[in-house]
């Protein structure tokens, strides 16, 4: 039975489809690169908020684990992520897609104990405006 039922709010789930879009496998968290995934995906900024709430919602449910400022991508995030891309939409529709493949009674999704979830300090409003400002730099490079 799951136990997810709406666990996931839209704003989650355009944090991780940014997450899962613009992050190799396993790699260095790169605000920058998130940015720039959650402005295609939605034309708009994620506040520091948002980040953070998708962060720790995407490592509870066991999607991603972060360890030494590195995300990676686990096994179940990597079939959700193959799953979402498969479903029918455009664009515009990835992150609707995401929330209802997470939020489905047919997703079984487990928390991972509060111990072994980073608290993300790496998300603070220091960190969010400089990942903006490089952001903005390339766009105004091109």
């Amino acid at each position: 039975m799951n136990t997810n039922a709406q666990y996931f709010s839209w704003a989650d789930c355009w944090v991780i489809t940014g997450i899962l879009c613009s992050t190799p496998d396993e790699a260095e968290i790169d605000l920058r690169a998130l940015i720039s995934a959650g402005d295609m995906l939605n034309h708009a900024i994620y506040s520091e908020n948002e980040l953070r709430d998708g962060f720790l919602k995407a490592q509870k449910k066991g999607l991603i684990s972060i360890q030494r400022n590195r995300i990676k991508i686990s096994k179940q995030g990597q079939e959700v992520r193959s799953m979402v891309r498969k479903m029918r939409g455009g664009l515009f529709s990835i992150v609707d897609n995401m929330q209802k493949k997470l939020n489905s009674k047919r997703t079984t999704l487990l928390d991972v104990p509060d111990d072994d979830i980073d608290p993300c300090s790496f998300i603070n409003e220091k960190a969010v405006r400089k990942g903006y400002a490089q952001y903005s730099g390339n766009l105004k490079k091109r």
